[in-house]
């Protein structure tokens, strides 16, 4: 499961790479719209389990996991005996034993074998790699706590998440009250029939919040600061919303923090979700100026500093 993990990580941060540098290249000329559309590459990388049969990522983390394999199997297997050389009695090999047993310290008795000394420093050699020994064995075994650890982490991470946005809903909820206001109503009806929207979307206000927003998957519903707003002012407000609710941004926004959740140990997912969440309200605005035309950008910008 690490394997293909770190695989997923790691192909999803090149894409991450590849889109912030072409974004920033091409910041100019590409919409904030297709910026918004081309997070949503990364996001499914880092999301769905399969790639390529053959990959880099998958290459490396192989490679890593066969090494660090073949590391433990060569520290458990006990170091070959080297041959005892086979007695010569030349004048010149006498000579030389008698020159190598004069050179051994006085400790040792001089009827010690060559074999003897051989097993003596096989049995100091593996004293002193036992320590190294004892790491590989920790790294190895630890690979099963790493993804229990990692699995762990993930899923309260998203619980948190999950359990933070439904206690912000019902704290929103209880000090909301639905707008009444006719001209309000039939101004959301309104854009709601010109962008094509069928279901039908709640109109509240609350003085707990201090700018806009949409919330709810089952029930949407568009929740007003309890400011005095213009008609033009609110019209901006709802049409943004509502082109939110279009575009399924709730459902690309959870996405995106769901691909956080399981990548939480990669900085370049963070700074992907942050941008991303940008660019999703950016692209909004752009939908919005688009809809009113160019001419009213300024107008749409004294709004937006107003809320």
């Amino acid at each position: 499961m690490l394997t293909l993990l770190f695989s997923q990580s790691f192909s999803g941060s090149v894409v991450i790479m590849l889109i912030f540098f072409f974004c920033m290249i091409c910041r100019k000329k590409l919409s904030y719209k297709w910026q918004y559309y081309i997070w949503a590459a990364a996001i499914v990388r880092l999301l769905l389990p399969f790639g390529p049969a053959e990959n880099l990522a998958e290459n490396a983390a192989s490679w890593i996991q066969d090494s660090l394999y073949a590391a433990v199997e060569h520290a458990e297997s006990p170091a070959p005996s080297a041959p005892v050389p086979e007695a010569d009695n030349t004048d010149r090999n006498a000579h030389a034993d008698i020159h190598a047993a004069q050179s051994l310290p006085d400790s040792l008795d001089n009827q010690t074998s060559y074999g003897d000394l051989q097993a003596q420093s096989r049995q100091y050699q593996g004293t002193a790699d036992r320590p190294a020994i004892s790491l590989l064995h920790a790294v190895w075994a630890a690979r099963n706590y790493l993804c229990v650890f990692w699995l762990l982490t993930a899923a309260l991470l998203f619980l948190h998440k999950a359990t933070v946005y439904q206690d912000f809903i019902r704290f929103i909820r209880a000090g909301s009250m639905p707008v009444d206001q006719i001209d309000s109503l039939e101004a959301l009806s309104e854009l709601e029939s010109r962008l094509g929207i069928k279901k039908a979307i709640d109109l509240w206000e609350c003085p707990l919040i201090s700018s806009p927003m949409l919330i709810g998957f089952v029930h949407p519903c568009i929740v007003l600061p309890k400011k005095s707003l213009s008609q033009r002012q609110l019209y901006y407000t709802m049409l943004h919303e509502l082109i939110h609710f279009k575009r399924k941004d709730m459902y690309y926004k959870w996405a995106a923090q769901l691909a956080l959740c399981i990548h939480w140990f990669n900085p370049l997912v963070w700074a992907m979700y942050l941008l991303a969440s940008q660019d999703i309200e950016l692209s909004c605005d752009e939908a919005v100026i688009h809809a009113f035309g160019e001419a009213q950008k300024s107008a749409y910008a004294m709004a937006l500093i107003r809320m």
